[in-house]
């Protein structure tokens, strides 16, 4: 009985052990990266951060990357959600930009956005 416990549960402990280091990894790996690409952001999008107010954040283990949700002081109704994707190569600083007012999505385009997302073929500095 000892060997068929041996045999079936070191599998499932290693099985354990690397989710737990995968997790303890990359969680603060993601966050910290998100947050430095979301501030460059910010600043490419010309916004004081002392006009800013942070309502939550958080890094996602099912989507991958670090998200981040404002309220700005000069577009009060409005929320601006900021994801960072280390995958995604066509966005200016691997972010893309959701606003929602009321809670629901604004087109990118919708004039009454005073911060919109920047184009996709902003150069990064």
């Amino acid at each position: 009985m000892k060997k068929i416990f041996l045999w079936a549960g070191v599998p499932v402990g290693i099985i354990i052990l690397i989710g737990m280091i995968f997790y303890i990894y990359q969680v603060p790996v993601q966050k910290y990266f998100g947050k430095k690409a979301i501030e460059k952001y910010i600043t490419a999008q010309q916004i004081n951060r002392k006009d800013m107010q942070l309502l939550d954040s958080g890094a996602s283990l099912m989507k991958g990357g670090y998200r981040a949700t404002y309220k700005i002081k000069t577009d009060p109704e409005k929320e601006y959600s900021y994801y960072y994707r280390s995958w995604a190569k066509s966005d200016p600083y691997h972010i893309s930009l959701n606003v929602y007012k009321n809670g629901t999505a604004l087109n990118s385009s919708d004039p009454s956005i005073k911060h919109p997302p920047l184009s996709d073929d902003f150069k990064e500095k």
